[in-house]
């Protein structure tokens, strides 16, 4: 009886071995060694593949993402440095999502209000190093900025993609203007003005002669005569004549009938308003280029971010030019209705206009 229950484990269990009908030479002995051994590793495999069947069954019940400790790494990582058009106000609305995933703080500045300082100062204070390319891309395109080298979970994307979020527990959006009449002033000596400021346009035996090298400065120029309704002069059809003298200026963009379709660096700056309904977690700060490094700074370590400096990038005079009273008097009734929606004090130079 031993021998046949042998034989039936022997055929059923281990079929490698064959039956003592197709392995006749297999002999009474050997298969009662061979089989109770082969029996054993049966047993030990079954085993090992029950426990990995365990342990399988247990992995596709456990997420691959653990969101209570990174909950927008699947609601936002699809955003992340992805480009999107700047917003109708000309403002690149950048949203830093801090390690953790729940923490957001957002960025709004506009052209000409020390945004070139502010790039690279966040850029240094998320990768560590400084932002030393001198050409395209530049820096104000983070869409473009490194996915390697920032803290571990952290996110950059459009401040837009987290308006609705359930997870943001903290957000906070800074804010950035500048003083309306110096920003009119800096986008003219960075983008617009002949090489020699000091003369007026109607000075005899002018020789118009275009300064700066700004791809960007015939498209503010174009915007300038059209929403004035004022006809391109023959002469700027000839690409080193295209600039203007100050006096040019104030005189185009007093006659702009749409601000709000100027190009970015001469568009007027608009208030910051937040729905706080809809955004019942964001807190807003508003202040100068000048005043957000100790706004960041004073940020607790959880946010990643490294000690940040704002330094001054652009010059905004050359060789102690002024500008006469007049133009000083269009530029301030120009900017008036852009201090009253900032709710900030008039400019010095307009308080006796």
């Amino acid at each position: 009886p031993l021998n046949a229950s042998l034989l039936h484990v022997r055929s059923t269990y281990c079929p490698s071995f064959g039956t003592i009908k197709s392995r006749p030479q297999i002999t009474e002995t050997s298969m009662r060694i061979s089989c109770p051994c082969a029996i054993t590793l049966f047993l030990l495999f079954h085993c090992y593949y029950l426990a990995n069947l365990e342990k399988t069954n247990q992995r596709q019940k456990t997420p691959l993402v653990n969101h209570e400790v990174f909950p927008l790494s699947n609601n936002f990582q699809e955003f992340d440095l992805k480009e999107k058009r700047f917003p109708p106000n000309g403002d690149s609305d950048l949203a830093y999502i801090a390690p953790g995933g729940n923490v957001a703080l957002s960025f709004s500045i506009c052209a000409k209000c020390g945004s070139t300082s502010f790039y690279k100062a966040i850029f240094e204070a998320i990768y560590g190093y400084k932002f030393n390319a001198m050409g395209p891309p530049w820096v104000h395109s983070w869409m473009k900025w490194p996915k390697s080298g920032r803290p571990a979970g952290s996110f950059l994307l459009y401040a837009g993609h987290i308006e609705n979020s359930t997870v943001i527990s903290t957000w906070k959006h800074y804010h950035v203007y500048r003083d309306p009449v110096d920003r009119y002033i800096s986008a003219f000596f960075s983008k617009l003005r002949c090489c020699d400021p000091q003369q007026e346009s109607n000075t005899s035996g002018i020789n118009r002669s275009k300064c700066m090298g700004d791809k960007g400065t015939d498209g503010i120029i174009k915007s300038l005569f059209k929403q004035s309704g004022t006809p391109t002069p023959a002469s700027f059809e000839r690409e080193n004549e295209r600039c203007l003298y100050f006096d040019e200026f104030i005189d185009l963009i007093q006659q702009v009938t749409s601000p709000l379709e100027l190009d970015i660096h001469v568009r007027p700056q608009r208030p910051l308003k937040v729905n706080t309904a809809r955004n019942s977690q964001r807190r807003s700060w508003m202040g100068k280029i000048s005043e957000i490094a100790f706004e960041l700074n004073s940020l607790p370590p959880k946010f990643g971010l490294r000690p940040i400096t704002v330094q001054k990038t652009h010059g905004t005079n050359i060789g102690n030019w002024k500008p006469t009273q007049n133009e000083i008097q269009g530029l301030c009734n120009f900017t008036a209705p852009e201090y009253s929606g900032l709710e900030i004090p008039l400019n010095q130079k307009c308080s006796k206009w």
